[in-house]
């Protein structure tokens, strides 16, 4: 019976998007979000050898510390290696190999630790390290192709080497056969640095060949797309957990919700009144759907009074907000509920359009009047569709995009020193190690996915 054993000697950090997408995303479009940090290697015992995958940092190596500011932090040490391996119960003699992924020190660091171990390494990296003694095998990768991997060296009866070059000139990655339950574990060192960046097909900031290492993170998902597969990583947690839990990767139906901000959104203050009640609030899903008749559809959460009162009048207006409207019509109209206050009883930037109804006058470049014609109901949304009975162009300022704000318009939220989750879009801090998947942020009504922990 195959086992295999994480060796963890630090965990409760964090890397930024940008340290672990960098490498093919560009830093501009990268998400001011972290992923979990942590550091690991493997003990793979197969019921006839103990084989080490790497052999993390020299015992004596200074505590890293955990700084979330840096674009990778390892977090807490909980242990060296040496105490880490000890934990297993297994003893120095009794690992026969280490499979080593490449040359970088927290793989390598305690190699010495095993004088008697077969150390597999590919040739590159045995060279650029100087390693030498008779225990030193030098992987030309030999046995041909493994899989859709080109090139490949069998280490036992049930692990292969195989080239993955990218990461270091010599990277290589090993492969475990667990027949009895159609299962592959994938030891990749620093082919990807967290599952995310696999799963969003991103190449971390760190490599020697980029063009190799997209090749190789390529053959990486072919591979797991076909075989049942377990990814065991090196700098995250999922590492860990994956083998704890005999995951199996899945690379199919992966949503990034990054993905969809890259789709071109403006912003835009919708407003309506109903039983001589007006309101307000921001949106950004505003589309023409025809040009005979003129349409166009808006999207509503339907726990905005805006959504009601719509329902009620079939009217609404839409201002187009500018790349020049300040923070605090956002906040105004996007922060805060109908249902609790008056927004426009000290909202004086407002003129009343042809259909008896709200208009934003300062801030925007245009408002355009609706009747609704068409009502479509989501689970959590409702799109009006309406014909456009009036509009009118107020200057010639650029609008503002959801990109831009963000980068632009939006301030960076102040994160409180608890532990908690912040909302990514207007800054609310919710106080808690867990987010009940149902949350609802009660500032902005954005879901779980726009939160971060911290």
């Amino acid at each position: 019976m195959i086992k295999v054993i994480p060796l963890k000697y630090y965990d409760g950090g964090s890397m930024t998007q940008a340290f672990a997408f960098g490498g093919s995303r560009d830093a501009a479009k990268c998400e001011d979000v972290k992923y979990g940090s942590s550091l690991q290697n493997f003990l793979i015992d197969d019921g006839k050898e103990v084989i080490l995958s790497d052999t993390g940092l020299p015992n004596e190596a200074p505590d890293m510390g955990s700084d979330p500011s840096m674009p990778l932090s390892m977090g807490k040490k909980i242990a060296t290696f040496k105490e880490a391996f000890e934990a297993t119960g297994y003893k120095v003699e009794d690992v026969t190999k280490i499979v080593v992924t490449h040359k970088h020190e927290d793989h390598t660091g305690e190699l010495r630790m095993f004088p008697n171990a077969k150390i597999y390494i590919a040739e590159k990296e045995a060279d650029d390290m100087g390693l030498t003694g008779d225990n030193v095998v030098r992987v030309k990768f030999t046995d041909g192709a493994y899989k859709n991997f080109p090139e490949s060296q069998r280490i036992t009866d049930s692990l292969v080497m195989i080239k993955a070059v990218g990461h270091t000139f010599g990277n290589s990655i090993s492969i475990l056969e667990d027949k009895e339950n159609d299962l592959y574990y994938m030891f990749q060192g620093d082919v990807t640095y967290c599952d995310a960046a696999l799963q969003n097909n991103e190449l971390s900031i760190v490599f020697d060949d980029k063009d190799e290492a997209r090749k190789t993170l390529t053959r990486v998902r072919e591979f797991i797309r076909e075989n049942r597969t377990i990814y065991c990583s090196t700098h995250c947690p999922e590492g860990y957990l994956n083998v704890e839990q005999k995951k199996i990767m899945q690379l199919e139906n992966i949503i990034d919700p990054t993905s969809i901000h890259n789709m071109g959104y403006g912003l835009y203050v919708l407003t309506t009144q109903a039983d001589g009640f007006d309101n307000g609030c921001i949106i950004n899903t505003a589309m023409q759907v025809t040009s005979r008749p003129l349409q166009i559809a808006v999207c509503v959460n339907k726990a905005n009074k805006t959504n009601e009162l719509i329902k009620k009048s079939k009217k609404f207006n839409l201002s187009v907000l500018t790349q020049d409207s300040a923070f605090e019509i956002y906040k105004h109209f996007g922060f805060q509920s109908g249902k609790d206050i008056d927004k426009f009883e000290t909202f004086s930037e407002a003129r009343r359009a042809p259909n008896g109804i709200f208009y934003i006058s300062k801030d925007t470049n245009s408002f355009i009047c609706c009747d609704v014609k068409q009502v479509i109901e989501f689970e959590t949304h409702t799109m009006f569709v309406g014909e456009v009975v009036s509009a009118e162009c107020l200057n010639g300022l650029p609008s503002v995009t959801y990109e831009f704000y963000q980068n632009n318009i939006k301030p960076k939220p102040q994160i409180p020193n608890k532990k908690g989750w912040i909302c990514k879009t207007c800054g609310y801090f919710h106080e808690g190690d867990e987010l009940p998947d149902d949350f609802i942020c009660p500032i902005c009504k954005h879901g779980v996915e726009d939160f971060q922990k911290v």
